[in-house]
């Protein structure tokens, strides 16, 4: 506010009055005659600016603005094949089928349409066989009243066969299991497709009669036993008492003696005369030994021998 030229203020700020108003850029609006630019575009690779929507030319009014700055409907649904919809239309009964690539068609169905006959089709009668023709394949002639004990033949005539009785063949291969026979008996063979009912025996099936005798070619129980106490012979050899220090090993010599008119087998058996002195090694007349204890062990030691009579094995 000014008053005879001079601008008035109060608590340093200006005074306004009618004749003397404001600017719009010192209250900081834009003036009434101002204007706003169109929004800016964007790209695949540049971001748009703010602005005012751009004016939708006529016919534009079912669209919508896109980020490109144009009028455009957002979503138009492809017509090409794949895409394409269901027909409207058709009626109960009906099937959609094939009308052109990827487009359908109401229809009805009939027979033909899935390769069948009419429910109301007819069938050929059979053609009858002669000497010199085949027949061909069809339906049964229909046999007349009177005819429902006979045949139908190949002549595709209803007939009485010659004979009324069914000949089974006898010849190997279609001969019966034969009438008779008991229990715990067996089919055995006669003669080709041939069998007859049969009481095993043992030697039948290779084997001896229940209440069979042995020949003087076998031996008796007794008869084994003593020819293998006569033939074989067992000693046992007992060596002289040894220390052995603890963690040690030892060979101790046994003396073994072959009786006359014996031969050695070799050793069957021994002992080393305590379970913390274990064998390591055993021969005729040796054994060598370790003693598995700290301490020392005083042993007698073993051997079982195997002798045969000389000559005998």
């Amino acid at each position: 506010m000014k008053i005879f030229g001079v601008e008035l203020r109060f608590n340093g700020f200006r005074i306004y009055h009618e004749g003397d108003k404001p600017t719009p850029s010192e209250i900081g609006a834009a003036a009434s005659n101002h204007t706003h630019t169109t929004m800016g575009a964007a790209s695949a690779s540049v971001a748009g600016k703010a602005g005012l929507v751009p004016a939708p030319p006529a016919g534009k009014q079912g669209q919508f603005l896109r980020g490109d700055a144009t009028w455009a409907v957002p979503y138009t649904h492809p017509t090409t094949s794949g895409n394409k919809h269901i027909p409207s239309g058709g009626a109960a009964g009906q099937v959609l089928g094939y009308a052109a690539a990827g487009t359908a068609a109401w229809k009805t169905l009939t027979a033909a349409s899935v390769g069948a006959a009419a429910s109301s089709h007819t069938h050929d009668v059979m053609t009858a066989a002669t000497a010199s023709a085949a027949g061909k394949s069809g339906m049964v002639p229909v046999p007349v009243a009177g005819a429902q004990a006979k045949y139908l033949r190949g002549d595709g005539t209803w007939a009485t066969p010659p004979t009324s009785s069914y000949t089974h063949p006898t010849t190997a291969g279609y001969k019966h299991i034969p009438a008779g026979g008991s229990s715990g008996q067996v089919l055995a063979y006669s003669e080709d497709g041939t069998a007859v009912w049969k009481t095993l025996a043992a030697s039948d099936v290779g084997a001896a009669a229940s209440s069979h005798t042995h020949d003087d070619r076998y031996y008796t129980e007794t008869e084994v036993k003593n020819l293998i106490d006569a033939t074989f012979l067992t000693k046992t050899f007992t060596g002289a008492k040894v220390s052995i220090a603890g963690k040690t090993a030892k060979a101790i010599t046994i003396t073994c003696t072959t009786p006359s008119g014996y031969t050695a087998i070799g050793v069957i058996g021994y002992y080393t005369g305590s379970t913390y002195v274990l064998p390591c090694r055993v021969a005729i007349g040796r054994m060598d030994v370790y003693n598995t204890d700290s301490n020392t062990i005083s042993v007698t030691p073993t051997i079982t021998m195997l002798y045969a009579k000389s000559g005998a094995v």
